[in-house]
């Protein structure tokens, strides 16, 4: 489906290694909305352990259309790093690619359960295995309640794998009764 430059959309856009932070840090000076999913590591800086944030994958993703983007990676040097992710999309016998958009929905729970500090919480590279089907549940109870996912087994355990398809996914350990399946 063909972009409209014009309208908002969340595009999940690649950001070169060790720079996340500074695109984050000039997005928010920008006031452009953006999201980008960190996560906790401990890190050993003159022989001391420290809790720092990291980004968890190398993908933010920005709310905004397709011209203000590009004009800001064009004449902004510290959007510059940014490069849209693209999906080959196939036609009969021709292939061509398109820039990648998420869904608002995809993304509204991508972020509610990805901003929650949680231990249950797993990054997952994103391959064809997560597209295939899965029980659909909805989360009734608990921090996670209205996040929908499909079940998936992640390492012999069972759990609730919320994807943005084609760019990343994560896995939650919930417990069965705080699920509703739905069809």
């Amino acid at each position: 489906m063909p972009i409209d430059h014009t309208k908002l959309y969340w595009f999940p856009l690649r950001v070169a290694n060790h720079r996340e932070f500074r695109v984050r840090d000039e997005l928010s000076r920008l006031a452009i909305e953006h999201y980008l999913p960190v996560k906790w590591a401990q890190r050993i800086y003159g022989g001391h352990v420290h809790r720092v944030e990291v980004p968890a994958l190398n993908i933010i993703f920005v709310h905004a259309t397709q011209e203000t983007i590009t004009t800001q990676k064009m004449f902004n040097s510290e959007l510059s790093y940014l490069r849209y992710k693209m999906n080959v999309v196939y036609d009969g016998e021709t292939s061509h690619s398109e820039i990648m958009t998420v869904p608002d929905r995809e993304m509204d729970a991508f972020i509610k359960v990805t901003r929650h500090p949680d231990v249950r919480l797993q990054y997952l590279v994103y391959t064809d295995f997560l597209d295939k089907e899965g029980r659909k549940v909805k989360v009734i109870d608990g921090d996670f309640a209205g996040v929908e996912g499909q079940i998936k087994r992640i390492r012999k355990d069972r759990c609730v794998v919320v994807c943005v398809r084609g760019v990343a996914a994560v896995a939650l350990q919930i417990p069965f009764e705080q699920l509703e399946f739905i069809k």
